[in-house]
């Protein structure tokens, strides 16, 4: 139980210091964090893609063997 309450304190600390972090974030840091974020999911959901398509192909050639 102590080794809980103390990971659950490391963990409340890191929110807090993440916290002050991002509120002191100027707003082009805002803006280009943002950006980011857009962009990476945006590559992820092509990636997904991706998978998708090459599951099917893969499927679809062990289903023809």
């Amino acid at each position: 139980i102590d080794e809980i309450k103390k990971e659950n304190l490391n963990l409340k600390m890191q929110i807090y210091f993440l916290e002050e972090r991002i509120n002191k974030m100027s707003p082009d840091g805002m803006e280009r964090a943002l950006k980011e974020n857009v962009d990476l999911k945006m590559q992820n959901q092509e990636l997904i893609t991706t998978l998708k398509k090459r599951d099917k192909l893969l499927g679809e050639a062990e289903n023809a063997i």
